[in-house]
């Protein structure tokens, strides 16, 4: 059980570096101006998130060990892509965040409700180690691919972040 633990905080705490790597970088590369943008996006995503969990969040965590995952796991996908149907309508109707983001922000929020999902069925199945190596990917794979896109290439505004 220590091992556990201890394997959990450490990748958390590279997944926290890893992240604050991320804040630094897209400071250092975009500017206020595209840090401002950066945690528009962070806050919708996270908003739309808050919607997407009700049927994929942590009661996964309950139902995993009880249920099969094809009966728990399409209802959740499934809900989590109506969500972004949803929210990019209303992300496109509104004036909340600039009308070119909306389909990417929509996107974005059904990736990350997708991890959730699976991070929590993992969690519930006990593959903590799987979990774990689930969200430190997610982090790295932002890191890399943000600052590949601005060293390799024209994009030097927001849409780095988006890809």
């Amino acid at each position: 059980m220590f091992k556990r633990i201890a394997t959990t905080f450490g990748t958390r705490f590279v997944t926290a570096i890893i992240n604050f790597l991320v804040v630094v970088a897209v400071s250092r590369f975009l500017g206020p101006a595209g840090k401002g943008e950066q945690g528009i996006i962070i806050t919708t995503v996270a908003l739309i998130l808050l919607f997407s969990n009700i049927l994929g969040g942590a009661s996964l965590v309950y139902l995993a060990p009880r249920y099969r995952i094809r009966q728990l796991i399409l209802p959740s996908y499934g809900w989590s892509v109506l969500c972004g149907l949803v929210w990019w309508l209303v992300l496109d109707a509104t004036v909340l965040v600039p009308h070119e983001w909306a389909l990417h922000i929509a996107v974005l929020s059904v990736i990350n409700s997708w991890a959730s999902i699976n991070t929590n069925l993992l969690i519930g199945r006990e593959h903590i180690g799987k979990s774990n190596l689930v969200n430190l990917l997610q982090s790295l794979a932002v890191i890399l691919t943000f600052t590949g896109l601005v060293a390799f290439s024209e994009l030097r505004d927001i849409r780095a972040y988006f890809a």
